[in-house]
């Protein structure tokens, strides 16, 4: 019996339907937030949209900014570089109602953890006087790690390739010109070659200043990180401590903490009126507690660490995090 025409109508059309497989909607590209800031009706964020980096890749960030209030934004644009980070193209932040955002490339210059600065936002409340004071968000400091090339990428001299054999070349019957020629271009080279062996090795540019407290931030990350406190390796846990706290105090005051003894810094500070009678005191309780650690081999209870701990992140300016202010 031949079929209905209907029914071989509608074979025909599920077999050529197109099939669900492989048009399914793309994943949402994976996002990693790496600061945010606040001050006043303004709030940022930045986050880095991909995995984790790998050296000599682009790195994709993205300046996300929201009000909730209207503001006159000043323009805003991303510096050629950002701390470790070059920016790559013209990346500028304007606001479209309450939010607004700008996104940009940037090249990691070193495998292991990167920091980048940002520069601070200006703004002004619309609903305000005409002459209503300028307002400052000041960005924090950011840290993210950039892993090494991918491996079996490093040249090795296994993967550079064996010299091919010399072609002999027939001067037979030619003029002796060609082998001047090709003396002096040999004698060339080997001058050519003593001058690049004896040039002067040009250093790398030194990286952009981080502010101190951001710096002091980082370190004490990277020390506690380091497991001391757990493997009651106290000695160098309290010589990390000390020494970020006294890094600090010579990048704000100029004093050379570092190299002097606690009873020579106590002394400096004191002559020169750096802080308060009561933080001063504080100071000097601190110093002196640690040097029984470092020193007389005192063993520290939990309590003592924390107060330590806590004491060295409010000499730096810090309370856990770095805070959003107002230049």
């Amino acid at each position: 019996m031949r079929s209905p025409a209907w029914i071989v109508l509608a074979l025909g059309l599920v077999a050529c339907s197109p099939s669900d497989e492989g048009n399914s909607a793309p994943e949402s590209v994976a996002e990693r937030s790496l600061l945010k800031a606040k001050h006043g009706p303004l709030a940022i964020e930045l986050v880095m949209l991909g995995g984790e980096p790998r050296l000599g890749d682009r790195v994709s960030l993205v300046l996300r900014a929201a009000s909730d209030r209207p503001i006159t934004l000043e323009p805003y644009r991303v510096p050629p570089r950002a701390g470790h980070l070059r920016v790559r193209g013209r990346a500028e932040l304007t606001l479209s109602g309450d939010k607004g955002e700008c996104r940009f490339e940037a090249e990691p210059e070193r495998s292991g953890p990167n920091v980048g600065q940002l520069p601070p936002l200006r703004f002004r409340v619309a609903e305000a006087a005409a002459d209503a004071a300028l307002q400052t968000l000041s960005v924090p400091g950011f840290e993210f790690e950039v892993a090494g090339p991918p491996p079996g990428t490093e040249v090795s001299l296994e993967s550079i390739a064996a010299r091919p054999d010399l072609v002999e070349l027939g001067v037979r019957g030619q003029s002796r010109s060609l082998l001047w020629i090709l003396g002096v271009a040999a004698a060339l080279g080997m001058v050519g070659t003593l001058i690049w062996l004896r040039r002067k090795p040009v250093d790398p540019p030194p990286p952009p200043p981080i502010d101190p407290r951001t710096e002091a931030r980082l370190a004490l990350d990277r020390l506690l990180l380091e497991g001391h406190i757990e493997a009651r390796r106290f000695d160098p846990f309290y010589v990390g401590l000390t020494g970020i706290v006294r890094h600090y105090v010579e990048r704000t005051t100029n004093l050379s903490a570092p190299d002097l003894t606690t009873e020579e810094f106590l002394r400096e500070a004191a002559g020169r009126n750096l802080y308060p009678p009561a933080e001063q005191a504080q100071f000097a309780r601190f110093l002196e507690s640690a040097d029984l650690v470092k020193y007389a081999g005192q063993i520290p209870e939990t309590k003592d660490i924390e107060a330590a701990l806590a004491r060295a992140r409010t000499f730096c300016g810090l309370d856990g995090q770095i805070r959003a202010e107002a230049a």
